[in-house]
Order: C-alpha cells, then structure tokens, then sequence
C-alpha cells in the first residue's frame, strides 16, 4: 500500500495555499459508484511534469479533448502568468491585463481560454482569451473582482463578479450581449462554476427551493437555458440547506461537485435526476473527505480525497488525486517522491490534468495520461 505523508498544521496551511493557487434528495447507491469502499485496483497511467514559464511551480486546471492544458505558472520573474500548453509546443505564456498575476481556470475544443488576471490597478478581472485577440478584459458588475470559471464550445463563459456593495453574483458572458447577471435565476451570492454544450450552468448558490429559504451555506444548483433554477440538495439530513458547490456537468446531464454530510465533512458527490445526489466516498474512509472537480462524457471522475490523521507525536492531512469510475475509487498518485496531489480536469480521453506538490510545497503542473 502506498505510504501516505502527514502533514502538520503549518506545512497544512502552506500546501492548501499552494492548492489554491494553483482555487433536497436522499443519497442513494449506485453500481459502481458507492460510499466509503476500498479503492479499487488503479489504472494503469504515466504521470508527466509538464513544466513551468521559467518559475519553480506550475498548476494545471482543465483540458480539452484535443489535450491542450491550461492553468498558471510562476515565470522567472517571480509573477504567475495563465498558461496554455500543448504537447507540440510546451507553455505558451498567455500574459496578463496590465498587472502581476493572471490564471487560466478553463479551455474549450476552439483552444479558448478563460481565468482571471489583475490590473496595474490590482483589481481582479474575469478575462476570454482566443490565439487570434490575446485577453480580453469581460468587466465587473461595479466591483473590483471577477472570475471567469468555464466555457463551453459556445464560447459563453461563465463565472463571478462582486458589485459595489461587496456581493457576488454568478453571471453569464457571450460576445453579443456581454455581461449577464444570474442574480434573478440563482440568487444573491452565488458563483457559476461550470456550462455544458446544452447550456446547463452549474455552481452554488445561497438561495433555496425549499420556501424561498435563504441558506447560510451555497448549495449546489444546475441551471437549464430557459432560466429553471434546480436545487442539486445535500448529503445529509441535519441541516435543511447543506452546504457545498456544483463545480462541472457534462452532457448526460451528470454533475459534480461538494456537498457537506451530517457529519459536516465535506464529500464528493454525482448527481443525475435518477438518482439524485450520491456520496462517492474517499480513500481512506467514512472520516475522510473528498472533492469533486470535473466529469467526462464517459461519466469518470476526477477530484480529490484527503483525511486527517492523528499519531502519538504528530498529527497531519493526507490529499490524493483521486479518479472515481465504475470500478470505485482510485489514487492517481504524485510524481516520484512528492507528499500530495489534486486533479482538476480530465478529457473524454481519459487524459487527467492537475497538479503534484513536493516536499518544499512547490506545486508542479501534470498529465495523468493513461496507458491504453
């Protein structure tokens, strides 16, 4: 068995920083797809560092099915550029809109780019890159912050902005009609994570269904064209509004993302208007956690799993790329001799895309492709 890693609350602190650099229906089981199972036997996949823009760390954040990569990476100048890479032509430095930082969140089949860049100003922007016009800045809703989080073959890009007053609403950008605020169909504070071709948008909300309740936690939600709004629900029965996000859908109408438990743990989950919304189990067990951050046409998978352990004289966290498919639960593993991982994106190929962190809490961008 793979011997995992512990880590204390201060290398915990750092590794989750890196991480994030690199950002009601009852449960039912599922064939294929259950709570709390042993992992599976692990496919078989060569794990590849795809490199930096001259910097010591990279992440890697989605992938597109002709395998173009996407994420950021520290440059030799110390900033952290949005990247685009390919396996002809390594990373490609995509810039940013006047400032030092800028990330790339999401790319579709036409290689476009979305993510968030700074100003010189220091406000964070939402932007939409194309080969031919470079980053475009898509604007706020009168706030200094916005984030562009997926995009379908559409080219409509969904994410986040805050307005004046400090809150955030999901939105919807396309070329002819730019900005659009979800506010009217998913609620005040809420943020779009995810679209499919269908134009279904996925993310979390603080509105319910439940009585026009208004939730302390965002909720999952799906969202259709038409503006019908969808309580994904919650894995547990203790609080009415759960807690948690939809972060991706894909075609057949199966969603993933986090929802808390009754023991406040937050899980991965799948949705479907079949079965509702499933719990899909960790690594290490019932006190475990765990994380859902893509799906493929083929309905894999891929997130993370975590779990904090205690010892004698030391307490720390595991995290574990993690793969779920018909098989159960598996654990895509880190770059030799590195303490940790989280995958982000996967393609209908079953190429996986995130990142595998050192013991120096230097992220690396990286490839699972899988040896078929």
């Amino acid at each position: 068995m793979k011997r995992k890693t512990l880590l204390t609350p201060t290398v915990l602190t750092a590794l989750l920083g890196a991480l994030a650099c690199s950002e009601p229906t009852s449960p039912r089981a599922e064939s294929g797809l259950r709570a709390d199972v042993a992992p599976a036997a692990t496919p078989s996949y060569t794990i590849s560092d795809l490199g930096t823009l001259g910097g010591a760390s990279a992440n890697a954040r989605a992938i597109n099915n002709a395998g173009q990569v996407v994420g950021a990476s520290v440059t030799a100048s110390g900033d952290t550029h949005a990247y685009l890479w390919t396996a002809t032509d390594g990373m490609k430095d995509l810039g940013t809109l006047g400032g030092t930082v800028s990330q790339a969140f999401g790319i579709n089949s036409l290689g476009h780019v979305v993510g968030a860049s700074a100003l010189a100003s220091g406000e964070r922007r939402p932007f939409f890159w194309t080969p031919a016009g470079g980053m475009q800045d898509l604007g706020t809703f009168g706030g200094g912050f916005g984030e562009a989080l997926g995009i379908n073959d559409l080219d409509q890009v969904v994410g986040k902005s805050n307005l004046p007053d400090g809150s955030i609403h999901a939105f919807l950008w396309t070329a002819q009609q730019g900005l659009t605020d979800l506010v009217s169909v998913v609620g005040d504070n809420s943020e779009a994570q995810g679209i499919n071709n269908r134009q279904q948008i996925v993310g979390g909300s603080n509105f319910s269904t439940q009585a026009n309740q208004f939730c302390g936690f965002t909720i999952p939600f799906l969202s259709g064209p038409r503006g019908e709004f969808q309580n994904l629900g919650e894995l547990g029965t203790v609080d009415p509004c759960g807690g948690g996000f939809a972060r991706a859908t894909n075609e057949k109408d199966v969603v993933v993302g986090l929802a808390e438990n009754d023991a406040f743990l937050p899980r991965a989950f799948r949705w479907t208007a079949e079965s509702g919304i499933v719990d899909l189990g960790t690594l290490t067990g019932p006190d475990g956690f765990s994380d859902a951050s893509a799906v493929n046409a083929r309905g894999q998978i891929v997130g993370q799993s975590s779990a904090i352990v205690t010892a004698p004289n030391a307490g720390g966290l595991t995290i574990d790329a993690a793969l779920w498919d018909d098989n159960g639960i598996h654990d895509l593993g880190t770059l030799p001799g590195d303490l940790g991982s989280r995958a982000f994106g996967i393609n209908n190929a079953g190429q996986i895309v995130g990142l595998s962190v050192s013991f120096a809490l230097q992220s690396r961008a990286v490839l699972w492709t899988p040896n078929e």
